[in-house]
């Protein structure tokens, strides 16, 4: 999770060359130079028992100073933000890597009982 906690840090070593004179960094800056790429939509219906539709709840009048709150919102705190989606994968892989453990644990057990 290096890369996640260490992207201003990348960019800015691969870019304090003098003669370096593109550069960007940033949410939705100039796609065709994304590293990451991701769809993200805020969701919200309801429905009600006996009927099989539903409907949305939230709408906004204007959705696209929404969306451009939240890439600056995004930008302001990139370095935050990166830093609190390593720590969770970090500890998702820990709770993956112990769950293993436990079960490589029962199997030697059960293992060990054929023998």
């Amino acid at each position: 999770m290096q890369e996640l906690r260490n992207v201003s840090k990348h960019y800015h070593e691969a870019t304090s060359d003098s003669t370096c004179d593109k550069k960007g960094l940033g949410f939705n800056l100039d796609d065709r130079f994304s590293c990451l790429s991701l769809k993200l939509s805020l969701d919200s219906w309801k429905g009600y028992f006996g009927h099989s539709g539903c409907t949305t709840i939230n709408y906004f009048e204007d959705s696209k100073l929404v969306k451009e709150g939240i890439v600056r919102y995004l930008e302001l705190n990139r370095t935050q933000v990166f830093n609190w989606i390593a720590d969770q994968i970090e500890l998702s892989l820990r709770e993956f890597r112990e769950e293993a453990i436990k079960e490589a644990k029962r199997d030697l057990e059960e293992v060990s009982k054929e023998i």
